[in-house]
């Protein structure tokens, strides 16, 4: 798989979970790259979520969340100063074809 650039496009994931009491609340965001080859490709995209405080976590009202999600596309040194948690990995199975990349500049 050729490497990817920095205009390449990205899978930006908002994972949501509805607990026993019908509550929505985030689970997680997570960034992975499309592959440039094409074909069907199985990624494992890595999730993280702001991490609460206590007091969130003692009242159960759930998490912090971004206001603007597309943060999360920003590198992990763009984040440093947000807490943040491990929430666990997305698996997908993902089809890529790429067509009229010859258009924007990109041979593969």
């Amino acid at each position: 798989v050729p490497p990817v650039s920095a205009g390449w496009p990205k899978l930006l994931l908002e994972v949501w979970h509805v607990d026993w009491w019908g509550r929505r609340g985030l689970a997680g965001y997570g960034v992975c790259h499309v592959p440039s080859a094409p074909g069907c490709h199985r990624l494992a995209c890595v999730t993280w979520r702001p991490r609460p405080t206590r007091g969130q976590r003692l009242l159960g009202t759930g998490g912090p969340q971004l206001r603007s999600p597309e943060a999360a596309v920003a590198g992990a040194g763009d984040r440093f100063r947000l807490r943040t948690e491990a929430a666990g990995t997305v698996r997908l199975q993902l089809g890529v074809l790429p067509r009229h990349l010859g258009r924007f500049g990109v041979a593969l």
